[in-house]
């Protein structure tokens, strides 16, 4: 795990345009190991949960639907042991899913970090810091501040940047510029997590992601019953 993150750090800080599509280190998503991933629907929301080779929830990252009105989705997540460095890849999926739905991926009003120190590592801010200055492949888009919509609909993201203005504004520009801006990417990590067979969702959702789900092998079933004569 540790590699596989090394790697997509080393991949990302690229400047090639088309750097997402060129994989992740010699193993590429290989590197997962045993890791596989699960997308959930439950009333318009989104989850996608990573689990172990033993089947356990490794933590979630959610799409929230709240703000889908003023033209984005936003992300809350946890992972249950944050040095996994699960963290910027899953929010890759949920950008590419996001996208796939017809819609903008922003971060959550308040990413960890944003207004207050963390451990290195467990910086949500920091990816989102990153999506936006370093990443060439992920299409941009300011959240429109035009009318009131999210001034009404999203208090959060507000008090967040007024809190940041206070606090630290030494960073207050840089924060700024991650936060009000949503993002989309091509299924690139998706489409080849569904050709490995480390995808599980429902139909709906995995028609929309290109590529082909490895056929399971038959399983024959020997029959020791008598027959008739």
């Amino acid at each position: 795990m540790k590699l596989l993150m090394e790697n997509w750090r080393k991949f990302i800080s690229e400047e090639e345009i088309e750097e997402a599509a060129l994989g992740m280190g010699e193993g590429g998503l290989n590197e997962l190991g045993d890791i596989s991933f699960s997308i959930e629907k439950d009333d318009g929301e989104y989850t996608i949960v990573p689990r172990d080779g033993q089947g356990n929830d490794m933590g979630f990252f959610d799409l929230d639907g709240a703000h889908l009105d003023c033209g984005y989705y936003q992300t809350h997540s946890h992972l249950d042991d944050p040095s996994s460095k699960l963290g910027p890849f899953a929010y890759d999926l949920l950008i590419e899913l996001g996208t796939l739905l017809g819609g903008w991926v922003a971060p959550s009003g308040h990413p960890s970090g944003a207004t207050y120190e963390k451990k290195a590592g467990e910086n949500a801010i920091s990816v989102w810091i990153h999506y936006y200055e370093k990443r060439n492949d992920l299409q941009k888009r300011p959240i429109e501040l035009d009318g009131n919509c999210w001034l009404q609909k999203d208090r959060t993201r507000v008090n967040t940047l007024s809190k940041l203005q206070n606090r630290h504004p030494e960073k207050y520009m840089q924060v700024m510029t991650a936060i009000l801006h949503k993002y989309q990417k091509k299924p690139i990590f998706l489409s080849q997590l569904k050709k490995m067979g480390k995808l599980e969702a429902p139909d709906d959702i995995l028609n929309k992601i290109p590529g082909e789900t490895p056929q399971q092998p038959k399983q024959f079933k020997l029959s020791f019953d008598k027959k008739e004569r």
